[in-house]
């Protein structure tokens, strides 16, 4: 399934949440390999950013994996939301673990796994299927992929379904819009901050950028072109099929999708900043 233009064009969030995932777990894997002298270094590191790191090789593949697809909803949503989404539900989900630790004795194991798993709730509900095949006489789809490498990050870390079950709670909390939860948005002055600090650190200056203001009236205060400038104005081109499917892909509607191609001469990216 195609998750849209590689890299991370539109997805400054993602971009600093992966990289943070990947060099925090390397760390810590290096360090405990090293021998039993760094346990303590290890115990720090993995207490102080429990959320951002996995302790073996095999669920970081996966996990990061995971984490680099669901940029998705970032490009579809735009950093605010996508980052305010991450926040609310690490926030819910390390709650919810924190009971079950009190109630029910159940102790999380270090891993981004709520932040994960929460994601599978607006994949499943809002991401459409592009193909559909069968095996052995059952019909799937190709977010069948998705699902099996969230299977395989469960399976490869013991102790992992408590973080995932409180995130995808979280997630369906958020999805369902409980308590007004989708208007919860990161303030101006924390996204200046973080594009300034954290952006610049990662490469992603556009961090937590707020969506430009919109008019107060609507469409009758946006102005008119000359009669002369409309005239003279070039012909759309006719959108790309294959560009307008991943865009599709992405969760965008098709005619939407095939109107900011032809807006951007077939340009992905340019139509993404279009749609988002």
């Amino acid at each position: 399934m195609n998750a849209g233009p590689a890299g991370f064009v539109g997805a400054p969030v993602s971009k600093v949440l992966v990289l943070s995932v990947l060099g925090s777990s390397v760390l810590v894997q290096a360090t405990s390999a090293a021998g039993a002298s760094q346990h303590r270094v290890v115990y720090l590191l993995s207490t102080a950013g429990r959320l951002l790191i996995f302790r073996h090789p095999g669920v970081l593949i996966f996990g990061t994996a995971l984490l680099y697809y669901f940029r998705l909803f970032e490009r579809q949503w735009g950093a605010v939301k996508y980052g305010s989404f991450s926040g609310i539900v690490l926030g819910l989900s390390i709650a919810g673990e924190s009971l079950a630790v009190r109630l029910l004795r159940w102790s999380p194991i270090p891993g981004p796994y709520p932040l994960i798993f929460a994601n599978f709730i607006p994949f499943f509900l809002d991401v459409p299927p592009t193909q559909r095949f069968t095996v052995l006489g059952i019909n799937l789809s190709d977010k069948a992929f998705i699902y099996l490498a969230g299977v395989q990050l469960l399976v490869g870390s013991r102790g992992s379904f408590l973080g995932a079950a409180c995130g995808l709670l979280a997630g369906l909390a958020y999805s369902s819009n409980l308590f007004g939860l989708q208007r919860l948005l990161v303030p101006k002055a924390v996204c200046r901050f973080l594009g300034g600090t954290v952006g610049r650190l990662f490469g992603a200056r556009t961090l937590y950028q707020a969506p430009p203001p919109t008019l107060p009236n609507g469409p009758s205060m946006t102005p008119v072109r000359p009669a002369v400038q409309q005239a003279n104005a070039p012909a759309m081109s006719q959108a790309s099929p294959q560009a307008v499917q991943q865009l599709v892909a992405m969760g965008f509607q098709e005619a939407a999708a095939t109107q900011a191609l032809q807006l951007s001469n077939n340009d992905i990216q340019a139509a993404l900043s279009h749609l988002l």
